[in-house]
């Protein structure tokens, strides 16, 4: 690539780091989903059907230099609770809100402790992907 000024450098740089932020947070979006299946893996229910939309409402969106990802509480609903509520449960091992023996995953929680150890390294992974040189104090 060759940048004949300022204006096309920045350019091809803001480039770069958006399909670098795009695919951290399609990563991140991923992982989110893997702490999501692992408390879903930790019990099958037997007085309930699983309707899977608390698997399924993991979204991320990403604009230019900013990502998002989210849990949509929106795609959520239940008769016998509100997606906040399943949600709470879920981060406290809860099933249908109700204990199970063998269930210790807390997800959000796990999830968090994922961010804060790994998010950096992702981030700088995927703007090498891209040509970047990306150093860590």
């Amino acid at each position: 690539m060759i940048c004949n000024n300022i204006t096309e450098l920045t350019k091809e740089l803001d480039k770069c780091i958006e399909m670098a932020i795009k695919d951290s947070a399609d990563e991140v979006k991923e992982k989110l989903e893997e702490y999501i299946e692992n408390y879903y893996n930790e019990y099958a229910p037997k007085k309930y059907p699983r309707t899977f939309q608390f698997r399924n409402s993991p979204k991320s969106i990403s604009k230019k230099n900013k990502a998002e990802v989210y849990i949509d509480e929106s795609m959520m609903h239940y008769k016998e609770a509100t997606a906040r509520q399943v949600l709470d449960w879920a981060n406290q091992s809860l099933h249908g809100g109700m204990e199970v023996d063998g269930a210790d995953s807390m997800f959000w929680d796990d999830f968090m402790e994922w961010v804060e150890f790994d998010l950096e390294d992702l981030i700088a992974k995927n703007l090498k992907k891209y040509g970047m040189e990306v150093t860590k104090n």
